[in-house]
Order: C-alpha cells, then sequence, then structure tokens
C-alpha cells in the first residue's frame, strides 16, 4: 500500500503529494533519486510535510497571512520614521 504526504515549500504556493516509505514523529523518510532513500523533517525552514492537502493548505494560508502583517507592521514604522523626519527643524 502506497503512503502519502503533503509537502510545501517556503515561499512558494503550492503542495507536493510525495509517497513515503516511512516516519516517526518529527521526521518522514522519502525514495530519492539520487540515493535510496532520503529522511527530512516533517517541519523545517525550507519545507514542511502534511498528512491532508487540507493541512497543507491552512498551513500556506498562514504563512502568507503572517508575512502581511510582518509586512504591516513594517510598513507602520516606515511611517512614523518618515513623520518624525518631517518634523527636524533645520539647524540655523
Amino acid at each position: 500500500m502506497k503512503k502519502y504526504k503533503y509537502r510545501t515549500f517556503v515561499g512558494a504556493s503550492h503542495i507536493d503529494k510525495v509517497e513515503f516509505i516511512s516516519e516517526t514523529k518529527h521526521t518522514v523518510t522519502l525514495h530519492s533519486t539520487v540515493y535510496s532513500t532520503q529522511r527530512h523533517n516533517k517541519r523545517s525552514s525550507y519545507q514542511n510535510y502534511f498528512d491532508t492537502p487540507e493541512d497543507a493548505k491552512a498551513f500556506l494560508i498562514r504563512e502568507a497571512e503572517k508575512k502581511i502583517e510582518r509586512a504591516e507592521s513594517s510598513l507602520r514604522y516606515a511611517q512614523a520614521q518618515l513623520r518624525e523626519a518631517k518634523k527636524v527643524e533645520l539647524p540655523p
């Protein structure tokens, strides 16, 4: 029986269906084209593995929402800096 996980990559908005050999609580072992097998962490800064495509999609949405929140926060900070810079009086 084939077993599948759903993989997402950081910075990409797509989900891959990948066949896996085995898994532990924190890792998944996949067939490899270079080596016979490769073990990957289920959660990393590069890729993440999920049991269902719905979980993978929810993760992508949460990550995109976090990026927007960080960007909005950075924008608010830059706008405050601009307001303060405009208030600076030139020396005589």
